[in-house]
């Protein structure tokens, strides 16, 4: 779908996609060993980025295990730090059908936060 809308001097054409994957898929062919992310360790400093070639390869890889535990159309919980591994879970999920649920839940150890990455499948319940 092609949308249209003006700036002061213009008209712009932009294609609206109507998903994050087809987003993400999309801009595969022609900026995919751009950069699609970068995780800034303090608000500025920057520690890794994620081009959009590796975002989705490691989405692919999630996305296949998710498959293979029966995720499509189930809830996944995503325990992730705010970084790029969370981006690619939540990928993951949406190239694998399934709901992410996130969190950012976290062990204290000492004066350390310590995070535990996990990704869990949650069986809808019936009630």
């Amino acid at each position: 779908m092609v949308t249209s809308f003006s700036t002061d001097a213009s008209v712009c054409e932009v294609e609206v996609r109507q998903t994050l994957v087809e987003l993400l898929r999309g801009r595969l062919p022609h900026q995919g060993n751009q950069t699609a992310y970068t995780f800034l360790v303090d608000g500025e400093t920057e520690e890794v980025s994620l081009t959009y070639d590796e975002l989705d390869a490691r989405a692919r890889a999630i996305a296949a295990r998710l498959q293979q535990l029966g995720a499509y159309a189930e809830r996944v919980l995503l325990l992730y730090p705010p970084d790029l591994e969370y981006i690619a879970a939540f990928f993951g999920c949406l190239y694998a059908g399934a709901v992410a649920v996130p969190s950012s839940r976290h062990a204290r150890i000492g004066r350390s936060l310590v995070f535990k990455p996990l990704l869990l499948t949650l069986k809808q319940k019936s009630c």
